[in-house]
């Protein structure tokens, strides 16, 4: 599969309307989730499934004037920015295509022949989430739940003698570990969690019967990762890529950020 790992800049207070538009709680500012509603109009089916906010600093809020005008974004994509382009000047409504910056929206084709054995350090953000069972009103389905909250009431349901809670980023290193090793195309050499918050994520509610208009607020873990990868596919190393890893990968986690072993 051929990827290119492209670069938009959308322009920050469109985002910003975005959240008006889209209905989300004024006291909530997810940057992700404007970012996916943004391309997504855009682009369409030829936006990129996984992307990183690079502004990694930029703290958006109404009441504040001072954000800079553009929000980057990198992405991993199956056409070149020319293609993109085009599609959205054909598709995208004005106000949505109004949002980028089209000259600056350039891409570059990525490696498919890496060698077996070659060295990556990698950057990716997180969400260290689960998926558990839940029976509520007499029917089982799936909830996420923080990993470590998770892992805490297990072990506390085991009454285990003088137990000790285990710390946060222990449970989540663990997390990221198991995460990465159920991958085929890459094995992991080292990883440290280099940043960790507590973020409040917007999301559509699902509920057939309410507004699909209508938004919630989840309180989740955000935790960053860097480390040392190993490729051990190049074949499927592009699809890994092209899909991230972890969940919530359409609102900004997930997307390996990568650079040779060594560099500065």
């Amino acid at each position: 599969m051929e990827l290119h790992l492209t670069k938009f800049l959308i322009e920050t207070r469109g985002l910003m309307r975005l959240q008006h538009f889209f209905r989300i709680p004024p006291d909530t500012m997810d940057l992700g989730y404007l970012v996916h509603c943004g391309i997504s109009q855009a682009f369409h089916s030829c936006a990129p499934k996984v992307f990183s906010v690079m502004d990694r600093y930029t703290r958006m809020n109404n009441e504040s004037s001072n954000h800079p005008r553009f929000t980057q974004v990198l992405g991993y994509t199956k056409e070149s920015a020319s293609t993109l382009i085009n599609h959205a000047k054909t598709y995208a409504e004005p106000d949505i295509l109004e949002l980028f910056d089209l000259d600056q929206i350039q891409s570059k084709t990525v490696p498919m022949n890496l060698p077996i054995g070659h060295l990556l350090e990698f950057r990716v953000k997180t969400c260290p989430i689960i998926r558990i069972w839940r029976e509520t009103n007499g029917k089982r389905r799936q909830v996420e739940r923080d990993a470590w909250l998770a892992r805490v009431k297990s072990d506390e349901e085991m009454n285990v003698p003088d137990y000790q809670m285990p710390d946060r980023e222990t449970v989540y290193s663990q997390w990221f570990v198991e995460l990465i090793n159920r991958q085929k195309s890459v094995s992991l050499v080292e990883a440290h969690m280099s940043g960790l918050k507590l973020d409040r994520l917007v999301r559509k509610t699902r509920n057939r019967t309410s507004d699909p208009n209508q938004s919630k607020r989840l309180d989740r873990p955000v935790a960053v990762f860097q480390g040392l990868l190993n490729i051990q596919n190049s074949e499927s190393f592009n699809d890994l890529l092209y899909c991230g890893i972890g969940r919530h990968k359409s609102f900004g986690f997930g997307m390996l950020l990568l650079k040779p072993a060594g560099a500065r």
